[in-house]
C-alpha cells in the first residue's frame, strides 16, 4: 500500500536542505521527453530558488537546452524515504563534463509511504513518548494504530514543531492494552501532520532498529509476535492450555 502526504513548508525547507547536504541523487522525468526516459543527477548546491544538479551520462539525442522552461516530474530518497515533487527547468549546460539542469525549487513535496504491513487500529487509551536528542521534554501522545513496522500517535505541544521533523531518528515507548508489558524502539519520523489549531500532531513513525542492537531486536520480535496473534486470532484459542 502507497500513501502519500503532503509536507508543510517548514518541512520542504529541512528536506531541501537535507537534499544539499548530502548531495542526495535525484531521477528526474523531463514531461517533453518519451515516457520512461529519464535523467540522474546530483544536487551540486543550492542557490537561492534554484537547484544546481550535475548528471550523471544523458542521452546525447536528448539536448539539454530543449529542456528549458520544461516541466518535470522528479524523485529522491533521504534517510531511506522516498520524496516526490514538479517543478521546471530554469537553465541548462550541455557543455562541460558534467552536464548540468538548473531547477527551480519546488513549492510543494510529497512524501511516499509504503506500508508492508497491516495496520490496525488500538482500542483503548495508550501512552506513547517520544524522545529525540537535544529535546528538553519528551511530550507523551496517544497511540492511534499499530503495525508491525510503525505506528501513529497523536501528540499535543504547540513547539513539537519546532523539536521534530520528518527524517529524524528518535525513541519511542509505548504499551498496548490488554497486552503486558511495554516497548521501546528506535524508529524514524515518517510524516507528520497538524491539526488547524497547532495544538495537536499525528505522527507517523517507523520502526529502526540497528542491526547490532540485539535488545531492541529482540523487542521488535516480541511485538510483531502479539500483532500476529492479534490480527490471526490466535493468542486465546478456546482449547489452548
Amino acid at each position: 500500500m502507497v500513501v502519500t502526504f503532503d509536507l508543510t513548508s517548514r518541512q520542504l525547507a529541512r528536506v531541501l536542505e537535507q537534499a544539499v547536504r548530502n548531495r542526495a541523487s535525484f531521477e528526474i522525468e523531463p514531461r517533453t521527453w518519451p515516457e520512461n526516459q529519464i535523467l540522474r543527477g546530483t544536487v551540486a548546491n543550492r542557490d537561492g530558488n534554484l537547484l544546481r544538479i550535475e548528471l550523471d551520462d544523458t542521452p546525447a539525442e536528448f539536448p539539454l537546452t530543449g529542456l528549458i522552461g520544461a516541466f518535470c516530474d522528479v524523485r529522491t530518497v533521504l534517510s531511506g524515504q522516498m520524496y516526490l515533487f514538479s517543478t521546471c527547468v530554469v537553465d541548462a549546460a550541455d557543455s562541460g563534463v558534467p552536464r548540468r539542469l538548473v531547477l527551480a525549487t519546488p513549492t510543494m513535496i510529497q512524501l511516499v509511504n509504503r506500508r508492508r504491513f497491516e495496520r490496525r487500529p488500538v482500542t483503548g487509551k495508550s501512552p506513547v513518548r517520544v524522545e529525540a536528542g537535544g529535546a528538553d521534554d519528551s511530550p507523551v501522545g496517544e497511540l492511534l494504530d499499530i503495525s508491525a513496522d510503525g505506528l501513529a500517535c497523536r501528540v499535543t505541544g504547540d513547539d513539537f514543531d519546532d523539536v521534530f521533523f520528518v527524517g529524524d531518528e528518535i525513541r519511542v515507548s509505548f504499551e498496548l492494552p490488554d497486552h503486558g508489558g511495554s516497548f521501546d524502539l528506535p524508529a524514524i519520523i515518517c510524516n507528520k501532520k497538524p491539526a488547524t489549531d497547532g495544538q495537536e500532531h499525528t505522527i507517523g513513525l517507523k520502526f529502526k532498529p540497528c542491526a547490532n542492537d540485539v535488545a531492541a531486536r529482540d523487542v521488535l520480535h516480541r511485538l510483531r509476535g502479539i500483532l500476529c496473534e492479534m490480527i490471526t486470532g490466535t493468542g486465546n484459542v478456546e482449547g489452548d492450555t
